[in-house]
């Protein structure tokens, strides 16, 4: 057969690799109304096609790049100067139109991390009605844990404006940081608003900083195992209910059909007044004879005044272990503990349909029926908990309990090999929450980070300050900010008020310590004092402006020059002599200040390490303690419990005393990192 030469040439071409273009794409960072890093080396990033030449202008800046054989590239602005409301143009060399970026502000950039208190959003109407606030912009990334590092967040997230139409999505503390700042700096602010409720300090720590540190070789063993049980999650959920199915059959502990149902237990009419009452926190299986299992129903009563019944969009049965048939009035509204991964450990929140199941002024029947396999209580949470926006006193724990059915009794060998579920959630997860949701952000120039999480960490107090600081070391390492400020929220005052001098449970002033502890070995992690603007009765206090104001006194000291006292006296040194203890405290230069009387919450002690209520005096710049009931004291505490209310040390400027305490006597959570 002979080739003509235009035939050969058109079977070379044919039979060459094709070369594919790819359009200039941006990170999904760098939206409309974005907010760049100033005065530093600020990168722009994205993707093209290998080896094109990307070309950016920013006002008068330009910056270049080319994208490498996996198509990245970053261009990297130095020196940026605050600005307005510029437009970021990218031209790709191999690209027909340029991408263009509106209304980028270059200012100053935050990290917002931490768990609920920083993700509580702005909610004082005033405010948000007052708050158009066009050069203060945030940017909420998503909740999305990850076994890995990810290079970039999920496409369609964005910055945005703060006005009376966004500002209540803006975390608070954040907001009021941001309108402080800002008043005294002058310049844009953006906030990058990465959150999670509940969450405990490791998920937020890279795992290779985890295994690194200093723990005991089980601890470390654990972290290490975690991180896999996450990694291996969704091989293991495909798993999970093959393996249940089959066990389920061979020891007779399939759902044996919803007869109870039938009898019209669900049905807000039914007479429940002979079922027996069980209270959401005790051990009502046993109490029930499933000791083997079996199959249950719960039923309660919610009257729910208008407005709270208006307010009901969702309902959250909570960490029911096993599968649960949920009904309102009678009517079937989820099945719960079916959705991999989690399976029986899901928190389900299935959508309430508005005027169908929930009833305006009148009694509302919530019925669960669950098949228990094990005789292990499901775990129900009270009512309070369950998507209802209403008082504490407007529910009851009490529920009224049935059985329906019986499970045979197991046998030892049958109860061993009853396979688990896979219950490990990735924002539990060491290193997890770092991976998916601070990972893509350590490419983005940043100012400096606000903290605002301890609470899930207290059970593990007196060692807090190792993970702090390994996550700080951690975060400044990704950004290759070796001095990266940390602006930390010292956890405010909550729970019940000691009875005694002791102070109670010691874990939450633990955590405070371990925050102290870091900054005093820092210099570049400052911490606000919020022991006087907790609430007893709430977890999430209120009062964010406070908060805000605070760190925001802290960075502008710190990273903004600005002459001013911006913290309240910090425990500085201790002498004894003569049967008393005088404390000195640095931030006293304006002297010592005992807020509405006497000064209140110093206790002392002797070498029995037992605690006494004290006379504290202030002289000068320093407080002498002293007690009758102690002649030869050899430690003082002031502030120490998880609230201290009545403590009332400030300087002349109105900042409170940090807590503190002399002593290193231990807490009881030293041996604990879980």
């Amino acid at each position: 057969m002979r080739f003509t030469p235009s035939l050969s040439l058109t079977l070379l071409l044919a039979l060459a690799p094709l070369t594919v273009s790819a359009a200039v794409q941006l990170d999904p960072l760098f939206t409309d109304h974005a907010v760049l890093q100033r005065g530093a080396a600020t990168p722009v990033f994205g993707t093209a096609s290998p080896g094109e030449t990307i070309t950016l202008t920013l006002g008068a800046a330009t910056a270049r790049a080319t994208a490498d054989r996996d198509g990245n590239w970053t261009a990297v602005f130095n020196n940026l100067t605050a600005a307005e409301s510029l437009t970021l143009t990218v031209n790709g060399s191999q690209t027909a139109a340029p991408l263009t970026v509106s209304d980028v502000d270059v200012g100053d950039v935050y990290v917002c991390s931490g768990q609920s208190n920083m993700a509580f959003r702005l909610a004082d109407r005033e405010e948000i009605a007052a708050a158009d606030r066009p050069h203060l912009r945030f940017l909420q990334v998503p909740y999305t844990p990850a076994a890995t590092p990810a290079a970039a967040l999920a496409a369609g997230v964005r910055w945005q404006v703060i006005t009376p139409q966004s500002a209540g999505e803006c975390t608070a503390v954040g907001y009021y940081f941001a309108k402080f700042v800002q008043a005294a700096a002058g310049v844009p602010i953006g906030l990058l608003k990465s959150d999670w409720s509940g969450t405990d300090i490791k998920p937020w720590v890279p795992l290779a900083a985890l295994t690194a540190l200093p723990v005991p070789s089980d601890i470390k063993a654990q972290i290490e195992q975690r991180a896999r049980d996450y990694a291996n999650l969704a091989a293991d959920a495909g798993q999970f209910p093959v393996a249940l199915a089959a066990w389920q059959r061979a020891n007779n502990r399939l759902d044996p059909g919803n007869t109870g149902f039938a009898a019209g237990w669900a049905a807000p009419e039914f007479d429940d007044r002979d079922w027996q009452k069980v209270a959401a926190d005790g051990d009502w299986a046993k109490q029930l004879g499933l000791a083997d299992g079996g199959v249950l129903w719960l039923r309660k009563k919610i009257h729910l005044p208008a407005p709270a019944a208006n307010a009901v969009n969702y309902f959250e049965p909570g960490a029911v272990r096993d599968q649960a048939d949920v009904y309102i009035n009678g009517k079937p509204l989820a099945v719960t503990g079916t959705t991999p991964p989690y399976f029986w450990n899901d928190y389900a929140r299935p959508g309430v349909p508005r005027g169908e199941f929930v009833k305006p002024d009148a009694d509302n029947v919530y019925a669960l029926r669950i098949i228990c396999q094990n005789g292990k209580n499901p775990g129900l949470p009270p009512a309070a908990r369950m998507g209802f926006r209403l008082p504490a006193d407007a529910v009851s724990d009490e529920w009224r309990a049935k059985v329906e059915h019986k499970f045979a009794p197991l046998s030892a060998a049958a109860r061993a090999a009853q396979p688990q579920p896979p219950s490990m959630r990735g924002e539990g997860t060491p290193g997890a929450i770092y991976n998916g949701m601070v990972a893509p952000l350590t490419r983005f120039a940043v100012k400096g980070v606000l903290w605002y999480q301890g609470e899930s960490s207290a059970g593990y107090a007196e060692n807090y300050h190792v993970l702090l600081q390994a996550m700080i070391d951690s975060w400044r390492a990704a950004w290759r900010q070796d001095a990266m400020p940390f602006y930390v929220v010292q956890l405010a005052n909550f729970s019940k008020p000691p009875t005694d001098a002791s102070g109670g449970d010691l874990r939450w002033p633990g955590v405070r310590e371990g925050q102290n502890y870091v900054a005093q070995h820092d210099p570049n992690v400052k911490v606000a004092v919020t022991i006087d603007i907790g609430d007893a009765n709430d977890i999430h206090p209120r009062n964010k402006r406070d908060v805000g104001y605070r760190l925001a006194l802290q960075a502008l000291a710190h990273a903004y020059g600005q002459p001013g006292e911006y913290s309240g006296p910090v425990f500085q040194s201790a002498d004894i002599a003569g049967g008393k203890i005088r404390v000195q405290f640095t931030h006293a230069d304006g002297g010592l200040v005992a807020k509405d009387g006497a000064l209140r919450r110093f206790v002392i002690a002797g070498a029995d390490q037992k605690w006494h209520e004290a006379e504290a005096v202030i002289d000068g710049d320093s407080v002498v303690v002293s007690s009758p009931n102690v002649s030869a004291p050899v430690a003082v505490r002031y502030a120490w419990a998880g609230n201290p209310e009545g403590c009332n040390l400030y300087n002349r400027t109105g900042l409170p005393a940090s807590p503190f305490r002399t002593d290193d006597w231990p807490l009881g959570t030293k041996n604990r990192w879980f």
